[in-house]
């Protein structure tokens, strides 16, 4: 399964009829790839349909438990051969980092520098990010 649910919003916004409304809205904020990355929009279907991790190549994708915008969580997560999945939590457990946050989480920036560069890989000492 791919694609997010934005917290229930999309469905609520299908459900009452709005769905052109939020798409316009959520383009006017500058996010016109929102519209496609819901579960079922037309990015979702072009990589559900085929392998999204190339043969030789290794991925790793960190979220975290708590994101606010990506819903279900585990929807960020692909399951294929050469990804690594690791939620913020699974390494740093009480790191509350949210969806905004872990673009300036230390906790996150450790994790990137050890996935880019395996080989030289640190341990670190978790820090409480904080929500958001």
């Amino acid at each position: 399964m791919h694609g997010t649910t934005f917290a229930g919003l999309h469905q609520l916004g299908m459900t009452l009829g709005a769905a052109e409304l939020a798409g316009q809205v959520l383009t006017a904020f500058g996010c016109v790839a929102c519209t496609q990355l819901v579960t079922d929009g037309s990015a979702v279907r072009t990589l559900t349909n085929g392998p999204i991790a190339q043969p030789g190549v290794t991925y790793t994708i960190i979220q975290s438990r708590y994101d606010e915008l990506v819903t279900p969580t585990e929807t960020s997560f692909v399951r294929e051969p050469g990804v690594t999945n690791t939620y913020v939590q699974d390494v740093c457990p009480y790191d509350p980092v949210g969806h905004i946050g872990e673009a300036y989480d230390t906790n996150v920036w450790h994790m990137v520098e050890n996935a880019l560069d395996p080989a030289n890989a640190t341990t670190f000492t978790c820090s409480v990010g904080s929500p958001g």
